[in-house]
């Protein structure tokens, strides 16, 4: 890797590391399905948190209504959590998700704390 450049597959390790989760919750869902265990996964959408420094991440929904969102899903037994643009993203067609992924890519890839990670 050229030196630099390792920010750039902080991306792909991303969205490679939820996709893995998405999948084996998927599996573990079904294997499990004759326990007497249940298998959430929460999917978030962006949410506006701190997360990477005070006033870094400002944009996404609202962090306590998001909160709010998964204690209900939760006492109705969906397996599968959204909120907000998590719901559209969940059920994208493939080129949606390669649109999707090459805007966040564009977004991202020229944010100085991104660049400097």
């Amino acid at each position: 890797m050229r030196p630099g450049h390792h920010h750039r597959c902080l991306g792909a390790l991303y969205t490679a590391s939820k996709n893995a989760v998405h999948g084996f919750t998927q599996s573990l869902r079904l294997q499990l399905e004759e326990a007497d265990t249940a298998v959430f996964e929460i999917l978030p959408p962006a949410v506006n948190t701190n997360l990477g420094g005070s006033g870094e991440h400002t944009y996404g929904s609202d962090l306590n209504e998001f909160v709010s969102a998964v204690i209900d899903q939760l006492a109705s037994d969906t397996p599968e959590i959204t909120f907000d643009t998590s719901w559209t993203q969940l059920r994208a067609t493939k080129q949606e998700n390669n649109d999707m992924t090459e805007q966040v890519w564009h977004m991202f890839k020229d944010n100085p704390t991104f660049k400097n990670a």
